[in-house]
Parts: structure tokens; sequence; C-alpha cells
């Protein structure tokens, strides 16, 4: 099942975008790693970003579990049921990625 895209033209929209900062990122670079406090939500306006873990049957390696599209959002779980710490990396893969980032407190507002 695919999340409602987010953000220019897509379908559902926070109340408190005005408050969100650009964020470019380059290919290989993480927009976060697991364990990095939680402090943001995002929405991936362009390029590509793979959710990556690393599992122990994979003895160390990163496995890439998902690949989020330009329009497609994340990071709102954690901030929803309140976790301190994230749960996986998220790297941006396939040239720059540019999306936006709201803080937990204007996310909740």
């Amino acid at each position: 099942m695919r999340r409602p895209k987010l953000v220019d033209g897509f379908d559902w929209v926070p109340s408190s975008t005005a408050n969100a900062s650009s964020q470019t990122l380059a290919d290989g670079e993480y927009v976060f790693k697991k364990g990095d406090p939680v402090r943001y939500f995002y929405a991936l306006r362009s390029g590509h970003v793979d959710v990556v873990a690393r599992p122990v049957e994979a003895r160390g390696r990163e496995v890439v579990v998902n690949t989020l599209h330009a329009g497609e959002y994340f990071g709102e779980n954690a901030l929803l049921e309140g976790k301190k710490h994230r749960s996986s990396s998220l790297r941006c893969v396939g040239g720059p990625c540019e999306g936006l980032k709201l803080s937990k407190a204007d996310f909740e507002a």
C-alpha cells in the first residue's frame, strides 16, 4: 500500500509546511541513521531515498528494504509514536535528493 503524496501538487499537506526548511543531499548521503534522535518529519521533493537496515543475517552489510520516491514522506511514525531514536537509516541514491523537513513541534501543531 502506497502512502498519499505530499507537498507541491501532492495530495496531502500538513497545515504547518510554511515552517518547513529545505534540505539537499548528495548521492550516498544519509538523511538520518539508525539511532539518531527523532527531530523531524520529511517530505521528498525530488530524487530517491533507500531505507536500509543491517540485519544479522547480512553480516554487517546494509540491505535495502524499501525505496521512497519524490512526493513520498517519512519520519511521521516515529513522531506520532513518541520514539526517541530512529529505527532505520535512510540514504539518498541515484543523484541529489531535495526535500523538506518539519520540526517535531511544527509537525504536531
